[in-house]
């Protein structure tokens, strides 16, 4: 069997990184800025949420391309989008998440492991969606948060107020791994019903 992990990434790869990156960036925005008016109460479930549908993405970009580094350069792409928005700590950011994935996936054969997909992609969730969205608290203060935020994110205290809250973060940490594998559960079975079955991907 051709193990397609030890191959490099070329010119394709990169085009179907790109549009999965693209792809799961666009929904999880999409998603949050529906929880946008009961952002007071569903703060630490909107990056479950996120999880729930974006999983399936991660699913097929990992199986489509099947080689490492893919996640590193999702992960780059995605913060690329937040850097575009005057968030520039988000690409150090991004940079580590990255390889921390890499790291969980780097076994051969990972990139095809229902398991290792679903370690991965909760290390990508949690970093990603959790973490990232309370980072600029840790890093400025909030003081500073506060004042950064005047008059651009109203919510900015709700954010505060969860992000200090050891209980709450670790209730969106708990929520949003468990939302993760159910997603990865539903990209498999998407896979090989759909994908795989059509030929769209292989199943070696």
């Amino acid at each position: 069997m051709k193990n397609t992990t030890k191959q490099r990434l070329v010119g394709k790869d990169f085009v179907n990184i790109g549009i999965y990156s693209v792809l799961i960036f666009v929904v999880a925005m999409a998603v949050s800025m529906l929880f946008v008016p009961f952002i007071a109460v569903m703060y630490p479930f909107i990056a479950a949420v996120c999880a729930f549908f974006t999983a399936p993405i991660f699913m097929l970009m990992t199986y489509k391309v099947a080689k490492r580094g893919t996640v590193m350069l999702c992960m780059i792409i995605f913060s690329l989008f937040y850097v575009v928005m005057g968030y520039v700590y988000m690409l150090p950011f991004g940079i580590v998440t990255g390889l921390l994935c890499e790291a969980v996936l780097w076994k051969r054969g990972a990139y095809r492991n229902f398991w290792y997909n679903v370690a991965g992609f909760s290390v990508f969730s949690i970093l990603g969606y959790v973490v990232c969205s309370v980072l600029p608290i840790y890093i400025f203060g909030t003081e500073y948060y506060l004042e950064m935020q005047s008059g651009i994110n109203p919510a900015a205290a709700v954010y505060i107020q969860y992000a200090l809250s050891p209980l709450w973060m670790a209730v969106a940490v708990i929520t949003t791994f468990v939302m993760a594998f159910i997603g990865c559960l539903i990209g498999q079975r998407m896979l090989r019903k759909h994908f795989m079955k059509a030929g769209l991907i292989s199943k070696e």
